[in-house]
């Protein structure tokens, strides 16, 4: 899976596309996928936004509802309500034609997972689903030379809607963490579990967008090993999906007889990795983690590339062997 101009997008589309799905946000990333589609060509265009938290992206909901043009409707969900927002994205894709394109690029990792979730159930049986992604030229404020950060605090950590895993009383735990910028966020997880083994993740320098994000994402993952007093190690694709699953489902087989439960706080293209992990063994449980706040201010700054990935929800494990 390679990187492409965004300028070339619209010609790398299906002509069967007829829905697409964004979220706006703070990023201004939010805008990049929607600016280079053509629009004349689509039925529908959804642009879901958080109504409960008080974040500056009111403007990007305007800016992508110009965009879009009258194709274009706002659609509300809620960060603090797993449930409404699963409504929401279910009644979003209730009236879609031909195939749907979803630009993940700015929802939250829960809501991404949960989408994924209602995306698997709700499209027809010759509807395919394809999303699409603005990697992140920077993060942080690369100008005051200090090191970036994304999130902040912790407010709760839940198990994702639609994920719950089968949790097996009396077997331990192993918990697995896909680690990105965020070690904060990770060690409050690991703590909060306690499992009997933990894994954590690393994407892989030939996965990672670009040299400069794959040396930050060893500093982060440096520390986080650094305090934690035992661990295993497993790399992940950054970038593609099913080769982030298989390394997944790798890591969780070695271990056998275990409660599972996967953190994913990587890209959002290995996060539906996790999500295709799951979705194809429901015995996987995935958490979230709820920030108390983020960098609204310098969180991230757009590339001018894109990825492009049809999803396949159907292939099966490829070893079952560690889940029972």
């Amino acid at each position: 899976m390679s990187a492409f101009r965004l300028a070339d997008l619209s010609a790398m589309l299906s002509p069967r596309i007829g829905a697409f799905l964004c979220s706006a946000s703070f990023e201004p990333r939010c805008l990049s996928v929607a600016r280079h589609l053509p629009t004349d060509k689509l039925r529908s265009a959804l642009v879901f936004h958080h109504e409960d938290v008080p974040l500056p992206g009111l403007d990007h909901v305007k800016t992508l509802l110009n965009i879009l043009g009258p194709k274009g409707q706002p659609l509300a969900i809620r960060r603090n309500d797993p449930a409404y927002t699963a409504d929401q994205l279910a009644k979003g894709l209730e009236d879609s034609h031909g195939d749907v394109l979803v630009d993940i690029t700015s929802f939250t990792h829960e809501a991404l997972l949960i989408l994924m979730r209602v995306l698997k159930e709700r499209l027809g049986q010759h509807q395919k689903a394809y999303v699409a992604y603005n990697p992140a030229k920077s993060y942080g404020d690369v100008a005051s030379g200090e090191t970036p950060w994304l999130s902040r605090g912790l407010k709760a950590i839940r198990s994702v809607l639609g994920y719950p895993g089968n949790v097996v009383p009396g077997r331990p735990l192993h918990l697995l963490v896909m680690a990105g910028y965020e070690p904060d966020r990770a060690a409050r997880i690991i703590d909060a579990y306690q499992p009997r083994v933990l894994s954590l993740g690393n994407g892989a320098e030939d996965s990672s967008v670009d040299e400069r994000m794959h040396e930050l994402n060893k500093f982060f993952v440096g520390g986080l090993k650094a305090s934690q007093p035992s661990f295993q190690e497993f790399t992940f694709s950054c970038l593609n999906p099913e080769l982030a699953c298989n390394a997944l489902v790798d890591a969780i087989s070695k271990q056998k007889r275990h409660n599972v439960v996967v953190a994913p706080m990587n890209t959002k293209l290995s996060t539906i990795g996790a999500a295709l992990a799951a979705l194809r063994d429901p015995t996987i449980q995935l958490c979230y983690s709820v920030p108390e706040y983020y960098n609204v201010s310098n969180y991230s700054l757009p590339s001018d590339r894109c990825f492009l990935e049809e999803l396949a929800f159907e292939r099966s494990v490829a070893d079952k062997s560690g889940f029972g």
